[in-house]
């Protein structure tokens, strides 16, 4: 025999000695996937991962999942699921003896130290896992607490040893909607407005009823509900951001988001952006842990710059004339004035009195309710003396339940308004005060 034959044969020898071993320490043919429950039950709520020199957490936010450490970064929705899939495939496939046999050691196996440590959260606890090498098979090594050593599905390797969690941000702002806040806070500058939920609405007080303008309200609905990105500037696992580049240092007005068991989310508002026409610069950070610059649609965005002195209701009466039932108007200091009802027909609101009709009709009686404004609230013994007499009481009611009662006065500082529901009473302008008068029957300009 040659040499070269020789040789050859002997390399074939190592090799497949080489092989043999390689396909021990690598696992194998992928073992029979295991019927038994999973390895963590229960419903999963975080992960924890730490690496050598950097560590994450993700965990459930609300309706899906962020990254909230080191920090805050909002992931789309199958980032979330991806975990949950990884977590509930860990199913125990071998329970191997390392150092035994021709079994790899736990150096060899990548477990001491290992690649990375993992904790998983779920509602019954947490877990500790250690994560160690990959086989060609679609498994890995892991090693559970109590120093047991398992072959399992590597679908969590493959997310722990993949790209981080922030090259999947989520793609629309994850606040929550504005039905499940109590506390929305507007800043601009050293300006600050509270807006509080209370059981009859959104108020500018914490212990009364001074309700918020619809178009205050109607903008944060649209804020709060999916607003897209349009595209993420710097990632949120940098050691720095240049704040000031984006108009974010300080930033020219920011929002703040609380609710009960609820993360507080703080949106701050930077610049126009040049690139994205339309859009504008901010930066999301929930419970004061900063996350990413974005880019956001400047018509979802332009709440947070409206006047923040003109957020009170000037309405007296919110309801739209669609949703009134029932209009009562009783004359109680006018001289000669006459009572008036309107009730809903089933074909409009009509008088229900034909003989006190004036000669405005019921549609222009109840416009003229609807429009009366003021201009802001007023302490009540400054605009209504110590003991008042209204001149007129308003009842509107909307569908089955909801009524509300308005006294209105006049004093020798003009038309004042006291609402039933409301703690102090407001002003009424002279215009609109003029076209309700001119629109009941007597005389009910009589001063």
């Amino acid at each position: 025999m040659s040499f070269r034959t020789t040789g050859l044969l002997l390399l074939c020898v190592v090799v497949a000695g080489g092989l043999f071993w390689w396909s021990r320490s690598m696992g194998g043919p992928a073992p029979k996937p295991s019927d038994g429950p999973p390895l963590i039950p229960g419903k999963l709520l975080a992960v924890e991962v730490a690496f050598a020199s950097r560590d994450y957490k993700v965990q459930r936010d609300g309706n899906g999942w962020s990254q909230t450490s080191p920090q805050y970064a909002p992931l789309q929705a199958e980032a979330g699921r991806a975990w949950v899939d990884a977590v509930a495939a860990l199913r125990p496939l071998q329970e191997v003896q390392p150092g035994v046999a021709d079994v790899p050691g736990l150096a060899e196996l990548a477990l001491a130290p290992p690649v990375a440590n993992v904790t998983v959260i779920t509602n019954g606890g947490a877990v500790e896992l250690a994560l160690g090498d990959q086989t060609l098979a679609g498994t890995g090594y892991l090693r559970l607490d109590d120093g047991r050593v398992l072959l399992v599905p590597d679908a969590l390797h493959n997310l722990v040893y993949g790209p981080p969690p922030t090259s999947q941000l989520a793609d629309v702002l994850p606040l929550p909607p504005l039905a499940s806040l109590d506390l929305v806070t507007f800043t601009r500058g050293r300006d600050t407005v509270t807006l509080h939920r209370l059981p009859a609405g959104w108020s500018l007080r914490p212990d009364a009823l001074e309700r918020v303008r619809f178009e205050v309200l109607d903008g944060l609905r649209q804020l709060t509900d999916d607003t897209p990105i349009l595209r993420h500037r710097d990632s949120a696992d940098g050691a720095t951001q240049d704040l000031a580049r984006y108009g974010l240092q300080p930033p020219r007005a920011s929002l703040t988001f609380a609710g009960p068991d609820r993360p507080t989310f703080t949106l701050e508002m930077g610049r126009s952006a040049a690139v994205e026409q339309g859009a504008m610069f901010a930066r999301l950070s929930r419970d004061a842990t900063p996350g990413p610059i974005v880019a956001l649609p400047l018509e979802r965005t332009k709440i947070a710059f409206a006047p923040l002195q003109q957020f009170r209701d000037p309405r007296l009466f919110e309801a739209a004339a669609d949703q009134v039932t029932e209009l009562r108007i009783a004359s109680t200091g006018t001289p000669n004035a006459v009572d008036v009802t309107l009730r809903d027909t089933g074909a409009g609101l009509a008088y229900l009195d034909p003989g006190a009709m004036p000669d405005a009709s019921a549609d222009q009686l109840l416009a003229a309710v609807l429009a009366l404004r003021s201009t802001g609230p007023i302490p009540g013994e400054l605009a209504l003396g110590e003991d008042p007499i209204p001149r007129f009481t308003i009842q509107l009611s909307c569908g089955v339940t909801r009524s509300v009662d308005v006294n209105l006065y006049r004093t020798p500082s003009g038309w004042f308004a006291q609402r039933s529901d409301e703690l102090d009473p407001t002003d009424v302008t002279e215009a609109t005060m003029r076209r309700l008068l001119v629109s009941l029957p007597g005389d009910a300009t009589s001063p």
